[in-house]
């Protein structure tokens, strides 16, 4: 069966769509530097399995940061829950003056992706963003981010570096974190100039 004309101009929209989704993906890149304690090095399970393993992380974290936590975590906890005991937990430092406190960082991004996950928990049929988001929040899990760069494609280079991994004492740290950023910076490029290739042999065929 012919393709309409009404057909063909949706497929080359939906298309364009995402070329642009592309390249709007490759307009900046984030290289975080993570310490992490009895770190296995195993690949990402399956989505479903992560997506357990981060809340089984997450309530773990909870318990040992928060005096008490509400309601009362377990394993089946669903992200609401989550969130709003890291929430508790926030307002009650912070009224009392404990805005400093270097685990307040560590609350927020569980109450932060609690939210986000709270909006796909059950989804089984997630975008790719969402599945991309999962990955990302099950290789950080519940560790200190101690560094964090984060390129442009206009140029803004914006790194972030926890105070207390500021000093001299900490220089090779800085060196392993400058050389992701440098290995990241290479990657980059390569799927830019691949992607620019592809592009350029798209548009050949329509202009």
């Amino acid at each position: 069966m012919s393709e309409s004309r009404q057909d063909k101009k949706d497929r080359e929209i939906k298309k364009e769509g995402s070329i642009k989704k592309i390249v709007d993906d490759l307009l900046n890149i984030e290289v975080n530097t993570i310490i992490k304690s009895n770190m296995s090095g195993r690949k990402m399970p399956g989505f479903k399995k992560a997506v357990e393993e981060i809340r089984a992380n997450y309530v773990k974290k909870l318990y040992a940061l928060c005096n008490k936590t509400e309601p009362l975590l377990n394993e089946n906890s669903n992200f609401k829950e989550i969130k709003e005991s890291a929430i508790n937990e926030i307002e009650a430092l912070e009224q009392l003056s404990a805005s400093d406190n270097k685990d307040l960082n560590l609350l927020k991004r569980i109450r932060d992706m609690s939210g986000e996950l709270e909006k796909i928990e059950g989804n089984h049929d997630m975008t790719k963003d969402q599945l991309l988001l999962i990955r990302k929040i099950w290789d950080i899990g519940g560790e200190d981010i101690v560094m964090q760069t984060v390129i442009q494609m206009d140029g803004d280079v914006i790194t972030r570096v926890n105070e207390k991994y500021a000093t001299n004492d900490w220089a090779l740290l800085h060196e392993i974190h400058s050389k992701s950023v440098d290995k990241s910076l290479k990657f980059w490029k390569s799927i830019l100039d691949a992607f620019t290739s592809i592009a350029k042999g798209f548009l050949g065929k329509y202009f």
